[in-house]
């Protein structure tokens, strides 16, 4: 919005709409630092979306910074940010199936359904990225068993 302050010394003059790759950074701690490619200093900003950044940035234990999903954003965050990509983007479609159920569930029901999507993401995540490394033996495999001849 513009007119809004981010920082002491971080205003938003204007708002507009562009077109180009996005980014969707997963971290374990929920934050990243952003900026224009041309500003000399960096504001934080939340990697979660608006109708659930309080709720995941207020947390002291669960679901930040002790959850699964921060677990392998730390141990792996290339493989993380791939399921991300490849798995759950084209699933939520910009807008996730839980932000329609966060305005029906009774607050101190939140951290359960958290939770609940804490262990779905990362039981998806351990799929992909079993499937990943079958894949990439697979491949692998034909050039170990029959190599390049001379």
């Amino acid at each position: 919005v513009p007119g809004a302050t981010l920082a002491p010394e971080a205003r938003v003059l204007r708002v507009h709409d562009a077109m180009g790759i996005a980014v969707n950074p997963l971290t374990d701690s929920g934050t990243i630092l952003a900026a224009d490619p041309g500003s000399a200093q960096p504001v934080v900003a939340t990697v979660f979306p608006e109708w659930i950044a309080d709720y995941m940035l207020s947390s002291r234990v669960f679901p930040l910074p002790f959850s699964f999903c921060s677990l392998v954003s730390y141990l792996l965050p290339a493989t993380t940010q791939a399921y991300y990509d490849a798995a759950l983007e084209p699933l939520n479609g910009g807008r996730s199936p839980l932000e329609a159920l966060s305005t029906t569930v009774f607050a101190p029901l939140l951290p359960v359904v958290v939770a609940a999507a804490d262990v779905a993401f990362v039981a998806g995540w351990l799929a992909y990225a079993m499937a990943a490394s079958v894949k990439a033996a697979a491949n692998a495999l034909p050039a170990a068993m029959w190599p390049a001849q001379c």
